[in-house]
C-alpha cells in the first residue's frame, strides 16, 4: 500500500521545479515528506513549448545517443541549480558513459550570474571572495565538494550562494530491464544532494527516482556491504542455493518480475519515489 496522502495529486513539470528549488533553499536532503509524494509527475513543460531544456527533451536526447552510438555506450546529462539566478539548469552537452554504466564527474562551477557580481565588488571584498573560491576551486574530490556544500560553516554557506549545486541526473541505460536501476538507486542513496534521478531504458520507458525527507541514505564505507546485501535477498528471491543453482528453473519474464518487484521494495524501504512511465512525458509513481 502506498503512503500517501488520499487525494491523487499531478505534479506539473513547474510544480516538479519548484518543489526542487523549495529543497534545495531550505536545505532539506529530499524533495517532499514520503507520504506527500505525488502520484503522477509531468517531465514536459508544457508551459514553455518552445523550451527545448525539459526533462524529457534531455531523456529523448540521451536515449537517442545510445540508441545511435555502435557500442551502446549510456549518456547523460547532469541537473544543477544555479544559485545566482535560482533557476535549475540541464548540461548542454551529453557526458558519454560506458556500455554498462555510468558515473558522473562533478567539478565545482561557479554561478556565471554571481561571477559578474563579484567582479563589480570594490577591489577589497571582491579579493576576499576570490581567495574563498580559490580555496573551493581545489578541493580533492566529490565526497569533499558534497561535504562542503552540506556543512553549517560559513564557507559551506558561500559555497551554496556562489557555485551550481548538483541535484539531479539524467542518462539512459543500455539495457531493457528495470533491475538495472538498482545502480542508479545506490548512487542516490549515497549522495544527499540528489533529488531526482532519470533514467531511459531500451524499451522506450522512462523511470525517475525521487529523494524525500525521509529517504535513508548510506555513506561510502557501507556501499558494497549494502550491493551485497541486495545481491543476498535477490537470490533468495530467485531460489538461488550456495552454490548458485536454482531450485526451479524460471522464464526470463518470471526473473524481470522478481527483480523489478525487489526494486520496488528497496524503494520504499529506503524512502525512495519511484516513477515509472513511456512516450507522453507522464510519469506514474509506482511506489
Amino acid at each position: 500500500m502506498i503512503e500517501r496522502e488520499p487525494h491523487l495529486e499531478h505534479w506539473s513539470y513547474q510544480k516538479l521545479t519548484e518543489s526542487i528549488i523549495t529543497a534545495v533553499l531550505s536545505g532539506e536532503d529530499g524533495i517532499v515528506d514520503y507520504c506527500r509524494l505525488p502520484h503522477t509527475i509531468e517531465l514536459i513543460d508544457t508551459e514553455n513549448q518552445a523550451s527545448n531544456g525539459s526533462f524529457f527533451n534531455k531523456l529523448l536526447e540521451c536515449r537517442q545517443a545510445t540508441d545511435q552510438a555502435a557500442d551502446l555506450n549510456e549518456y547523460g546529462a547532469m541537473i544543477r541549480f544555479d544559485p545566482g539566478t535560482r533557476k535549475i539548469g540541464l548540461q548542454k552537452n551529453l557526458t558519454q558513459g560506458e556500455k554498462n554504466g555510468f558515473r558522473f564527474k562533478f567539478k565545482l562551477q561557479i554561478s556565471p550570474h554571481v561571477l559578474q557580481t563579484i567582479a563589480q565588488l570594490p577591489s577589497e571584498l571582491r579579493a576576499q571572495y576570490n581567495s574563498q573560491l580559490n580555496i573551493l576551486q581545489h578541493l580533492p574530490d566529490a565526497q569533499s565538494i558534497v561535504a562542503l556544500l552540506r556543512a553549517d560553516t560559513e564557507l559551506g554557506r558561500f559555497a551554496r550562494q556562489a557555485f551550481m549545486q548538483p541535484i539531479g541526473h539524467i542518462h539512459s541505460h543500455s539495457e531493457n530491464t528495470t533491475f538495472s536501476l538498482v545502480a542508479d538507486f545506490i548512487s542516490i542513496l549515497k549522495a544527499p544532494l540528489t533529488k531526482i534521478d532519470l533514467v531511459s531504458l531500451t524499451d522506450g520507458s522512462f523511470h525517475a527516482l525521487v529523494t524525500t525527507r525521509e529517504t535513508e541514505w548510506i555513506t561510502d564505507d557501507i556501499v558494497e556491504q549494502t550491493k551485497q546485501q541486495f545481491d543476498v535477498e535477490l537470490k533468495k528471491r530467485l531460489g538461488v542455493d550456495s552454490n548458485n543453482r536454482t531450485k526451479h528453473p524460471l522464464t526470463l519474464i518470471e526473473v524481470e518480475r522478481i527483480r523489478a518487484n525487489l526494486l520496488k521494495d528497496l524503494t520504499k524501504k529506503f524512502k525512495l519515489g519511484y516513477y515509472q512511465g513511456e512516450t507522453n512525458g507522464l510519469l506514474k509513481r509506482v511506489v
